[in-house]
């Protein structure tokens, strides 16, 4: 760390021990806040400052001294819109650029799940969820790190102004880390603690953890917090066609096809299904059933997931569950956009012939069961 950045935080470290002995823990920390605004402040170029101090391991080193009650209720505190907005008017660009850095590093998100409570986290969620605050943090943010406010990617008109923008690398980053299993684990492993929280979870936090629900261990937890609205709230922004495309332009198309791969979980499909309504369920196949969605699929994602798709689809819970929901016509009108000629030649150039071969098998069995679910 340079001397210039050691000499004030030092100085409002100490300022905020002197301090805290009389007003607490909050002040020492709004303290420390306040010496990460000035360092950044002191010289609008010299970025070598914001590079010291904006950094995982010096986080790392102030939380390793820190009491996370105190942690818990500074979050607290900053976990408001209007604070948050406040913030983002007063931070120079850069040093904001490296606090955007440091929240995607898989290792500082570690931590502060350890450190922090409950309640803050899902303030914290809600804060990024906040199309205001998004837009403060866009005016300050370079475009690669916009990214990491994941939790905003449900609003589509968000998602269209971004899609000019974006850095598939560095949005690839951050929903790596989103979907992590450890991360998950924690999120939905201790049910008792966290249920009040997660009745309330907005549907960004379904999206984000979408692969690892697929888990056959986490899709009985997962299910017992999702909220029915935040699941139709989400599925609905992905209906709308011009979402789905901005999606697929700006996901790798590794990350894409593991999310999508996730979907694929009959049990967990069947689950989902169960907590939506029709309309939804008709907007969504709409959109599949438009050749241009499922080009792009079929070109941006892994070849074995359509043929995991297909078999996921031919399962009959998840047919009766569709067709309860749906209009046969348009599920039909679905399956046949996907075998019209310049679909079924975009999918088999990706395809191998042994793929091929194996989705071909499972369309009977398919038609077999919308048959039977029709019969019913």
């Amino acid at each position: 760390m340079s001397y210039k950045a050691r000499k004030i935080v030092s100085y409002f470290c100490e300022t905020g021990r002197l301090t805290a002995r009389c007003s607490g823990y909050i002040v020492r920390w709004f303290l420390l806040g306040l010496a990460f605004t000035c360092a950044g402040l002191v010289k609008a170029n010299d970025t070598s400052v914001y590079g010291d101090i904006a950094t995982p391991e010096f986080v790392h080193q102030l939380e390793s001294s820190i009491d996370p009650e105190a942690l818990s209720r500074w979050s607290g505190v900053v976990s408001n819109p209007e604070t948050m907005s406040q913030m983002t008017d007063t931070f120079n660009p850069v040093l904001m650029r490296q606090f955007m850095t440091v929240m995607t590093h898989e290792s500082f998100i570690d931590t502060m799940m350890q450190y922090g409570d409950a309640r803050v986290l899902q303030g914290w969620i809600a804060i990024m969820s906040s199309p205001k605050v998004f837009s403060a943090f866009s005016n300050v943010a370079k475009p690669e790190l916009m990214q990491s406010w994941m939790s905003a990617m449900t609003n589509p008109e968000i998602v269209s102004s971004m899609t000019t923008t974006v850095d598939p690398e560095y949005m690839t980053q951050w929903m790596r880390v989103m979907t992590s299993r450890q991360l998950a684990q924690m999120m939905t492993g201790v049910p008792p603690q966290l249920d009040a929280v997660a009745k309330k979870m907005p549907p960004e936090m379904v999206t984000q953890w979408m692969d690892t629900i697929s888990q056959p261990e986490m899709v009985e937890s997962m299910m017992s917090i999702a909220d029915p609205a935040a699941i139709n709230q989400w599925l609905s922004a992905m209906s709308n066609p011009e979402f789905f495309r901005a999606i697929a332009n700006i996901v790798e198309p590794e990350i894409l096809s593991q999310w999508m791969h996730s979907m694929t979980n009959p049990d967990f499909t069947n689950s989902m299904l169960g907590m939506l309504n029709a309309q939804i369920i008709r907007s969504w196949m709409n959109t599949m059933a438009n050749p241009e969605t499922i080009d792009s699929i079929a070109n941006a994602v892994d070849p074995e997931l359509m043929v995991n798709w297909m078999q996921t689809m031919a399962e009959p819970q998840v047919m009766d569950s569709m067709l309860k929901l749906a209009d046969p016509d348009l599920f039909a009108g679905m399956i046949t956009t996907m075998i019209k000629p310049e679909v079924v030649e975009s999918m088999m150039q990706a395809m191998s012939p042994e793929l091929m071969m194996k989705m071909m098998m499972v369309m009977p069995e398919m038609a077999r069961a919308m048959s039977e679910t029709r019969r019913q």
